[in-house]
């Protein structure tokens, strides 16, 4: 399986938003093994960069935030998303299994579900008082 993870260049780190990514790590794993791994530089425009991924061969995304209108071209080009990954991008695709959901721990902030559950429930209690 062919895996895709936007990183940021300094901080080896999942890029924040997809859109402006720079480069993404290209990862050919099976089972759980990786047998190969390849940086490659993204171009700018969003389409563009699915383009490439899609040209490359890849079958699933790994990104952080990604806007409505990018991940429907996502999916048009036939590539799974897994979008709102957070960390070292080795840690999040170690944790990562196909047909799973990234782990909450490797999400951003506030889109795991305890941590939604936690705003619910201040925000209630805000109101009752």
């Amino acid at each position: 399986m062919r895996i895709a993870i936007t990183v940021h260049r300094e901080s080896r780190r999942v890029s924040p938003l997809f859109e402006a990514s720079e480069m993404a790590v290209i990862v050919d794993r099976c089972r759980g093994v990786i047998s190969s791994q390849n940086e490659v530089a993204l171009p700018v425009l969003p389409e563009d960069k699915i383009k490439l991924l899609s040209s490359l061969g890849v079958q699933v995304l790994l990104c952080g935030a990604i806007a409505n209108e990018t991940a429907s071209l996502v999916a048009q080009h036939g590539l799974r998303l897994h979008s709102f990954a957070a960390g070292e991008w080795g840690e999040v695709l170690a944790g990562w299994r196909p047909g799973r959901h990234l782990q909450e721990c490797h999400l951003m902030p506030g889109c795991g579900r305890r941590r939604q559950q936690r705003c619910q429930n201040k925000g209630r209690s805000w109101r009752q008082k």
